[in-house]
């Protein structure tokens, strides 16, 4: 039996003026599904409103001062990443690039990787797909995840 949790994380603001706020969300998030992962396997899902790597986000819009691009943001990910979670598609696709999920101004080929599927390490065994849905009518695009078991 896993346990699922869905999640739309906290945006840094425009101007990164909730950064701080965002990182006590981070930091309370890793702790609260890392005490679930102590219990059960865990399946998240959801906008976490951040690229994690320079690849999940278009050149243009990567800088330091971007919201979701910031070093603070990606360490914050990093460390989620480390307590015990698979970043399933960037796992599967380690060179994938513009695989978006979000878009700036309706340019799909301008965007952020900002909805992920995340596992516990242990459930990476069946894993068996971790998909990005094109539809270029939307402001996100369905993300999928495929597992046996």
């Amino acid at each position: 039996m896993n346990t699922t949790v869905s999640v739309y994380a906290l945006n840094a603001g425009q101007h990164l003026e909730k950064l701080d706020e965002r990182h006590q969300w981070n930091r309370h998030f890793r702790k609260y599904v890392h005490l679930l992962d102590g219990q059960k396997a865990v399946i998240i899902c959801g906008d976490f409103n951040v690229a994690h790597k320079d690849l999940d986000c278009s050149q243009w819009l990567n800088k330091p001062t971007t919201p979701g691009c910031s070093p603070r943001e990606r360490h914050d990910f990093t460390r989620l990443l480390s307590a015990g979670f698979v970043d399933t598609y960037r796992h599967l696709y380690p060179d994938e690039s513009d695989c978006y999920t979000t878009c700036s101004y309706g340019n799909w080929h301008n965007g952020w990787r900002f909805d992920y599927f995340l596992v516990s390490e242990q459930l990476m065994d069946n894993v068996r797909d971790s998909l990005i849905m094109q539809q270029m009518d939307r402001d996100h695009n369905p993300i999928t995840l495929r597992v046996t078991g």
